[in-house]
């Protein structure tokens, strides 16, 4: 067998990230802004993800804090009268009761390889989601527990560190293209797209190991 373990992704790769409950809170925005209802350009500027890329180090801050600090400054920006602390609960309780993949739960029954889940959420959502999945796994590595998040090189170090692998002995699967294939290549991980949406290449981007649709087509491994 070519790998000895597994980098797994969560969230978008074994459960369903949280696009439908964005969308909605987004289109409340758009209903109440005085300056825009174009639902685009008022998610263009939502500022989460900048956010979290700067967050490292003693500049470390909790995915639930970023949340909040980040639906404070876009409901001030469109002037949005709505509660950003009742619209980010809505999210947090989301991430510990995520929808599952159908495909998920067969292809962890049926894999045999040592797994390190590799996350960028905050611990106590990611142990809550794992309990309403009922998955179980020895090793986790949170972006709280590194105090970084991927793409940058923290999260892929502490769990080769983990599974006492090198780079070029494991696999990581995800679904993101600025955080897992760019992350994991910047260290000669090899890695896997999931491409749920049949998506494009973007122009100059990396390019995956692999690409597969489900997760059913790692049966190669």
């Amino acid at each position: 067998m070519k790998y000895k373990a597994l980098l797994l992704d969560f969230y978008g790769t074994l459960v369903a990230e949280d696009d439908h409950l964005i969308l909605t809170l987004l289109q409340e925005i758009a209903a109440c802004s005085p300056v825009s209802s174009d639902v685009q350009r008022i998610g263009r500027d939502w500022d989460f993800q900048p956010r979290c890329q700067s967050a490292y180090a003693d500049n470390f801050k909790t995915q639930r804090a970023i949340e909040v600090e980040s639906l404070l400054r876009l409901l001030d920006v469109y002037q949005a009268d709505l509660d950003a602390h009742e619209m980010a609960e809505r999210l947090f309780a989301y991430w510990q009761t995520p929808t599952i993949y159908e495909d998920a739960g067969r292809f962890l029954h049926n894999n045999a390889l040592p797994i390190c889940v590799v996350s960028n959420i905050d611990t106590g959502d990611l142990c809550a989601a794992c309990l309403h999945t009922g998955w179980e796994f020895e090793n986790i590595v949170t972006s709280e527990s590194c105090r970084s998040y991927k793409p940058r090189p923290e999260m892929f170090l502490c769990a080769l560190e983990k599974l006492g692998c090198t780079a070029h002995e494991v696999l990581h699967i995800g679904d993101s293209l600025s955080s897992d294939v760019k992350g994991a290549q910047a260290l000669e991980i090899a890695v896997v797209w999931v491409d749920r949406k049949n998506r494009e290449l973007p122009v100059n981007a990396v390019s995956p190991s692999y690409t597969v649709s489900t997760l059913d087509a790692l049966s190669f491994l």
